[in-house]
């Protein structure tokens, strides 16, 4: 009688629903994402402390060396977010037992999500073995990159004030464990957090053919995403318009556009739970992207004539509804 009346199939998706939830509550990758609660604080409160190099230290680099020995070296700072302060930062010293040290942080300037620049890139030498694998070719052409868009900075962020240049750098080689396996996957599930620390991004690939092939990487992808999502500005919020490609190859840089705004779930991914974690991740960028888009004036950060910062009426309708897809 039950299924006569279309009972049953109703009961079933219910049951199918909190069973859904369930899981999700255990967790994926041993994250919780049953709530937008939860999503909230998987994409914005990293499992691993956020490690970032200071611009000048990147010139006593030869070559890239991996996080655990940045450490050792002493490179490293960490970043920890302001409470109640959107946007801003406080910088602190790594002691030797890697727990947070001395906060360094100028008391004459601003340090904010302009201030930090995180890179996005393919590995040139992949190995399944983590003592072979670098993300860099023999040739340090990648380090020398990197060097190059902080030498180049004016030409790439042509509207940057004194106060909005580049002072940190995230990469995953340098800021991401290597040598440690459980503390390595904290901080890739941390990446979208990192990455809404910043908005500066900056992808590096050869060519315009190696960034079609950069672009075809689900976690690429959400980098891509998280760079550009809604952040925080004291009481207001804006959207990030400084996402560049940096091409090794030429020297040369572009500038990303909704285009290059993909869907992470179409690309590569090598762990297939990582599927059903940006799946829910890009639930939450979906939520904040359409609440963004129905904010009042007063709501919105933005200065007047320039193009680092996106209004909601600069968001095509057409990317609201492609995350909402995307989930």
């Amino acid at each position: 009688m039950a299924e006569e009346n279309g009972m049953f199939p109703r009961l079933m998706k219910v049951y199918n629903t909190l069973r859904a939830l369930t899981k999700l509550k255990k967790g994926v990758h041993g994250v919780d994402l049953s709530s937008m609660e939860a999503l909230e604080k998987a994409a914005n409160h990293p499992l691993y402390p956020c490690y970032v190099l200071p611009v000048e230290n990147l010139d006593k680099l030869d070559e890239l060396i991996h996080h655990e020995e940045a450490l050792k070296r002493g490179l490293l700072r960490e970043i920890k977010p302001i409470p109640g302060k959107g946007g801003y930062f406080n910088v602190f010293e790594v002691n030797e037992d890697r727990s947070t040290g001395e906060d360094v942080t100028n008391s004459y300037a601003y340090h904010y999500t302009d201030n930090m620049l995180v890179f996005s890139h393919r590995w040139l030498r992949p190995d399944l073995d983590p003592l072979k694998s670098h993300p860099d070719a023999e040739d340090n052409r990648k380090l020398k990159a990197m060097k190059n868009v902080i030498a180049k900075q004016d030409e790439i962020w042509t509207e940057m004030s004194r106060f909005e240049r580049p002072l940190y750098i995230w990469m995953d080689y340098l800021c991401v464990p290597q040598r440690d396996r459980a503390n390595q996957k904290k901080a890739i599930l941390s990446i979208p957090a990192y990455f809404r620390l910043s908005c500066k991004f900056c992808a590096l690939a050869d060519d315009a053919e190696a960034f079609q092939v950069y672009l075809s990487r689900g976690w690429c992808r959400l980098e891509v995403v998280s760079s550009r999502s809604p952040k925080p500005f004291n009481e207001t919020w804006y959207v990030p318009a400084q996402q560049h490609v940096f091409y090794m190859k030429d020297q040369t840089s572009g500038e990303l556009d909704w285009e290059h705004f993909k869907n992470p779930l179409d690309g590569g991914l090598t762990d297939k739970r990582d599927r059903k974690y940006i799946g829910r991740l890009m639930e939450f960028f979906a939520n904040e992207m359409e609440r963004f888009c129905d904010l009042e004036d007063h709501e919105v950060y933005y200065q007047t004539g320039e193009r680092e910062f996106l209004k909601p009426e600069d968001i095509p309708k057409e990317v609201v509804e492609k995350l909402n897809q995307y989930v």
